[in-house]
């Protein structure tokens, strides 16, 4: 048995499984190509939180068994779940995680384990730390987010892979586990949902008579930098640029968004969330994706954008800098800063021929990398380390 621990939160409510679409789709492929039984254990979404694109299945349906444990903000267990949860690790054969606290479970279970990696240590600090503004509070949240962070370490080092969410956390890993580490780039972006060729084609063409279309989704709080991408379009306006700036989320910080956005006279409009497969037919009107992201996480966001054939202007964050890097799509510039991603997109206004260029490659990079194809990555990686665990099982059975 495969039992997967997953930080994305569900619930179960009278035989429903309610869950976010994202995630029931990849553990719907898992169970598709891995010709194992899988458990899949999720945290209870707790009542402040609210899932983006939530769906509701009935359990009955699904190719897997699904288990939800109560867990706190950062996804460590309860203390009463631990019995059965060591009852799901000891009958397992490997045991894939990245959060919850069952690291020390499987070393004494002598269990094999595998990890998704997605946040590198500095990310992991700023996303706990970004909104605290009493200094001890900040001093605090800090260190225990860098306690739970070094925790995962010994796994990291048993781990027999570790798959490794975007450039930074996989260049952080090098040091810990050098020989087993495999790089990804999550995304949702399906080969059939890139944008057509020739829609891509008839949209930069009509570019040289339209305003500057810009785009930005996801979610509205701070290490996301919302409200400097609202700011990024009061600048471009306060410059003479004719931009027009769509948002589409939910968060904290929307109504604060909202009352900046009020001074642009209807040229940025905050929208709220809308499920993904309308998302993407949205983002392929546009131009442009404006992220200000302040810390190194690894987003759906850059490789969905890309299949709507959207370069990126955005914070020199480090996942953006390496994708950048990997891509050759996008501009930059420093974090915190408007005005140099302001110049970035008076540049494409100014070099139509830049936009269209890369505008296709993003295209082409998104469908280099595929939710299909960066999926396989994960699953023929996993199909070896189950034959590897189950040999091993029947060496010791012997």
């Amino acid at each position: 048995m495969l039992t997967m621990f997953h930080a994305n939160p569900a619930l179960l409510d009278d035989g429903m499984f309610v869950v976010d679409r994202k995630c029931l789709q990849g553990m719907q492929r898992y169970a598709e190509e891995l010709d194992v039984p899988i458990t899949a254990v999720h945290a209870r979404l707790l009542p402040q939180e609210r899932m983006m694109d939530a769906v509701r299945v009935p359990v009955e349906t699904l190719p897997y068994r699904v288990e939800v444990v109560e867990t706190d903000a950062v996804w460590r267990l309860a203390s009463h779940e631990l019995p059965r949860v060591r009852r799901w690790i000891a009958a397992s054969t490997l045991v894939y995680h990245g959060s919850f606290n069952v690291g020390p479970l499987c070393a004494a279970l002598n269990v094999p384990e595998a990890l998704v990696a997605e946040f590198d240590v500095r990310s992991t600090v700023k996303s706990a730390t970004l909104e605290a503004r009493n200094p001890v509070v900040k001093l605090v949240r800090g260190a225990r987010a860098l306690r739970d962070h070094l925790a995962l370490l010994p796994s990291f080092r048993r781990a027999w892979s570790v798959h490794c969410n975007g450039y930074p956390v996989f260049d952080e890993l090098a040091s810990v586990n050098p020989q087993r580490r495999l790089l990804f780039l999550d995304s949702r972006m399906t080969e059939d949902l890139v944008i057509d060729e020739a829609r891509l084609e008839q949209r930069l063409a009509a570019r040289a008579s339209q305003r500057l279309r810009l785009l930005y989704s996801g979610r509205y709080e701070a290490m996301k930098g919302a409200l400097d991408v609202v700011r990024l379009g009061l600048a471009c306006i306060d410059r003479g640029m004719d931009i027009e700036l769509h948002l589409y989320g939910q968060g904290r910080q929307a109504d604060a968004m909202r009352q900046l956005a009020a001074a642009a006279d209807d040229r940025i409009r905050v929208h709220g969330a809308v499920p993904y497969p309308e998302l993407v037919a949205i983002s392929r009107d546009f131009d442009v994706f404006v992220c200000c992201h302040v810390q190194n996480d690894p987003s759906c966001t850059y490789l969905e954008s890309f299949g709507s054939g959207l370069p990126i202007v955005g914070y020199a964050n480090r996942m953006w800098r390496g994708l950048r890097r990997a891509s050759s799509v996008g501009m930059q510039g420093p974090l915190g800063r408007i005005e140099p991603l302001v110049d970035a997109l008076q540049r494409y206004v100014d070099e139509p021929d830049r936009l269209a260029r890369d505008a296709r490659a993003a295209r082409r990079f998104a469908l280099e990398h595929s939710f299909e194809k960066e999926f396989a990555k994960r699953t023929a990686d996993l199909r070896r380390m189950l034959a590897q665990a189950e040999r091993k099982s029947q060496a010791q059975a012997a």
